[in-house]
């Protein structure tokens, strides 16, 4: 059978990580990675996101560039909000902020999946 966004995040978060050993998908791992963040499902988030740097996931010179200016050049950030630390991405070109995430990794995949403008 093979997995869906909703297969994954419908389960306790150590039957989701059990069923990510058998994803390969990583389109299908950043849809997920997503809905887990918006659905503020932190474990499942977490091994998602292992997962898809199981897979080869980004390092910081391997992202997409700004989605505004094109720049190339980020660097990590981050803000203590309600006592959690949050990392992003920042572009040092035009000082566009990524999606924020208590994960570093997450929040740089979040950066991977995030529409274009």
């Amino acid at each position: 059978m093979a997995a869906t966004v909703n297969s994954l995040l419908n389960t306790s978060a150590d039957d989701c990580k059990i069923s990510l050993a058998f994803v390969t998908d990583i389109s299908l791992l950043r849809q997920a990675l997503a809905a887990a963040q918006e659905r503020g499902e932190k474990t499942k988030a977490k091994h998602i996101a292992q997962r898809i740097k199981q897979l080869g996931g980004a390092d910081l010179a391997d992202l997409k560039p700004c989605p505004f200016c094109g720049g190339k050049h980020l660097y990590w950030d981050h803000m203590i909000v309600d006592n959690e630390e949050l990392h992003f991405l920042v572009c040092k070109e035009c000082g566009c902020e990524g999606p924020t995430s208590v994960l570093r990794q997450v929040a740089g995949l979040l950066w991977e999946t995030r529409q274009p403008i």
